[in-house]
């Protein structure tokens, strides 16, 4: 686990550098585990997407700016395609890309994979982001 937060980090520092030069990375989601606003549970929502991905190999995601979050104003939120939270990206991840959202470019994600689906695990997500 520590060596793909590694991975993840080196990916990010990469980017921040040279994005020019790497305009696709693999990340995970956090938050997955959490209740929306609303109620409703995103394990469920995510359950809803592991059938859409089984039915497609292309299931685009949303990415929602939260500058207003009072725990990190770099924050991302990740929307499945009826506008409901799923996650967001980790904080690393959002210090590199909320400013490029800010200043107009076209972040794309791509869920990639559902992961968890062993006994009892709760379910996870990685994503592609692109630009």
């Amino acid at each position: 686990m520590s060596c793909s937060l590694i991975a993840m980090d080196f990916s990010v520092k990469l980017l921040t550098s040279q994005y020019d030069y790497m305009p696709q990375f693999y990340t995970k989601l956090v938050g997955v585990t959490f209740a929306n606003q609303d109620g409703s549970d995103r394990q469920q929502i995510i359950e809803d997407l592991d059938d859409l991905l089984q039915q497609t190999s292309n299931v685009s995601l949303q990415l929602v700016r939260e500058p207003q979050n009072s725990y990190d104003h770099n924050a991302i939120q990740v929307h499945d395609s009826q506008g409901r939270q799923i996650g967001y990206l980790s904080r690393s991840v959002s210090e590199t890309l909320a400013p490029m959202m800010d200043n107009g470019i076209d972040v794309q994600c791509t869920l990639s994979q559902i992961t968890g689906h062993s006994l009892d695990q709760n379910f996870g997500i990685n994503i592609q982001i692109a630009y």
